[in-house]
């Protein structure tokens, strides 16, 4: 169960981050835009 849960966790997670970079950098380029 925790190794199950673990994977889980760790796949959630990396696919988080991906999401997060993507708007970050998004951000970012209407931020240059703006500026």
């Amino acid at each position: 169960q925790i190794g199950s849960l673990n994977s889980s966790y760790q796949s959630v997670v990396s696919g988080g981050f991906l999401i997060v970079v993507v708007v970050a950098q998004r951000y970012l380029a209407r931020s240059r835009r703006t500026t």
